[in-house]
């Protein structure tokens, strides 16, 4: 995760995604009978204060678009927000927050845990 994160600051210079963005990555799950859950969720390349739209690890997930996620099936959700603020022209073109998300399915088996170092958190805000 952390090199996708240091990878994100290269691909969108010249804007700084560390003051200005965040990268929020889920894991989640079809539980069968019940609504798909998010496994785990890590966040990182930027300090934006913005939780996403997903949801908390343990809880039920909010899946962009309505995507129905099968009863045994798990996804990766790459959301990613920023506040963008034109370089030129900011007296014509107005702040906003742009946001994107990804949705893709692991390959060769499913990616509903996550392996982290003693002590660190989600470093989700």
């Amino acid at each position: 995760m952390n090199v996708l994160f240091n990878a994100a600051d290269y691909i969108i210079h010249p804007f700084d995604l560390g003051a200005n963005g965040i990268i929020i990555v889920s894991s989640v799950s079809g539980t069968g009978e019940d609504p798909p859950q998010v496994n785990w969720r890590q966040c990182g390349a930027g300090n934006l204060g913005v939780a996403g739209t997903v949801g908390l690890a343990g809880t039920t997930a909010t899946v962009p678009n309505g995507l129905d996620v099968d009863p045994l099936d798990n996804i990766i959700i790459a959301e990613v927000y920023y506040d963008y603020k034109p370089l030129i022209f900011d007296n014509i073109v107005e702040n906003t927050q742009i946001s994107r998300a990804a949705i893709h399915s692991p390959r060769i088996s499913a990616l509903i845990s996550i392996q982290r170092d003693p002590g660190q958190t989600d470093g989700c805000p």
